[in-house]
């Protein structure tokens, strides 16, 4: 039998304590740091799929930014045509699909 996917990765569950004061609607802070091997730039992920990535780390909780803040942007892929473009947010609970164009050669 093969492995899953998601095997490769090493799941750390957490739990949301607080939203930031400065950006509440786009970040929040986790029960997780550096003592549990949290790191910044990981992926943060939800039942739902990505939600964030974490953009501040200390020694027991991070700061996770959110896919829906205007200032992220995430390379994606369309599932059935496997066309490739920047998923980013647009600061509402949407976010905007922009293909990115092949290049002729």
């Amino acid at each position: 039998m093969g492995s899953s996917y998601y095997e490769q990765f090493e799941i750390k569950l957490a739990k949301v304590i607080g939203k930031a004061k400065t950006d509440w609607k786009h970040s929040f802070f986790i029960d997780k740091g550096t003592n549990h091997n949290i790191k910044i730039n990981m992926s943060v992920i939800s039942q739902s799929g990505l939600i964030g990535r974490v953009i501040t780390t200390s020694r027991n909780f991070s700061e996770v930014k959110l896919i829906t803040d205007p200032n992220s942007s995430i390379a994606a892929m369309v599932q059935n045509s496997r066309k490739t473009g920047i998923v980013q947010g647009i600061g509402t609970n949407t976010l905007k699909f922009d293909l990115v164009p092949k290049l002729l050669y």
